[in-house]
């Protein structure tokens, strides 16, 4: 109860200064902040000092995405894995490996080339997308459709299987 902000906001100053990085330190003060945050619903503090404090924010990574080049040399090289059609859909859709691996095959309508985005793999199973921007049906070239036609296994729901027809994980 006599803990304040600035010594919550010091405390992740000397992390930092010790060598944690600003995402491990912004994890501290997520499970810190939820602590609090109970604890002030159950009255033993009146206020929470994590609701005054300003937590580092990592940085924002740099994605550079492949030039074209690097996306032909990316696909000849997998041309003739078991994965090929997961590559070509993740090289020509712009989806995210989780959203592509949670596709089923009612979600895909190859006549009209489209993919119907509503889920991610994760580690708890299939559940759904972070917003509601992230739903949404994305047209397929002619290349991803040949893929999928070519790879398209029956028995499995899911796009991309296991052998046993389970989500890749």
């Amino acid at each position: 109860d006599k803990l304040n902000p600035f010594q919550v906001q010091s405390f992740y100053r000397r992390k930092l200064d010790d060598g944690r990085s600003p995402a491990s330190v912004l994890k501290v003060h997520s499970m810190l902040s939820k602590a609090l945050k109970v604890a002030v619903r159950w009255r033993l503090i009146p206020l929470n000092p994590c609701a005054d404090v300003t937590p580092p924010r990592p940085p924002r990574a740099d994605v550079q995405a492949l030039e074209v080049q690097q996306v032909r040399t990316l696909l000849a090289a997998a041309e003739d894995t078991d994965l090929y059609a997961l590559w070509v859909v993740l090289a020509t859709t712009g989806t995210r490996i989780g959203e592509a691996l949670a596709l089923q095959w009612d979600d895909v309508d190859l006549a009209a080339r489209t993919l119907r985005v509503s889920g991610t793999l994760t580690r708890n199973g299939i559940g759904s997308v972070k917003t509601a921007t992230s739903r949404r049906t994305i047209k397929l070239p002619k290349m991803t459709v040949d893929a999928l036609k070519e790879d398209h296994r029956n028995g499995s729901g899911f796009v991309f299987s296991t052998c046993k027809g389970t989500s890749i994980n």
